[in-house]
């Protein structure tokens, strides 16, 4: 199911915000940029980044985020299943799996 229409609350160009553990209160060094067809993610950690799995209801979107990272001449592939939740005031609750195990909360806030 995917909402449609302007207001969408997932679409816009985002930051994300590390809520917990060693990273609290920490940028993280991507952006995440959302809209009706695709959802793009661009760090400079990592080489490649894909996503699959996209569904999206009227207040929650999640998907899956492969990637590899950008220094790893092993170049092993780490995969997170993402979801986020629109707050209504303008952020994302999101919170992630990082290959079927980690557990970590984060933050979306709107790039400026």
């Amino acid at each position: 199911m995917k909402r449609k229409g302007a207001s969408n609350p997932f679409y816009g160009v985002w930051e994300v915000w590390f809520n917990e553990g060693a990273f609290q209160d920490t940028r993280g060094t991507g952006t995440w940029t959302i809209n009706s067809s695709q959802i793009i993610y661009a760090d400079p950690n990592f080489s490649t980044s894909t996503i699959t799995d996209r569904w999206e209801s009227a207040d929650m979107l999640s998907f899956r985020l492969e990637c590899t990272p950008a220094n790893d001449c092993r170049a092993i592939g780490l995969s997170f299943d993402i979801t986020l939740k629109a707050l209504g005031n303008g952020t994302l609750q999101g919170k992630q799996t990082r290959d079927g195990s980690n557990f970590d909360k984060f933050t979306m806030k709107k790039k400026r």
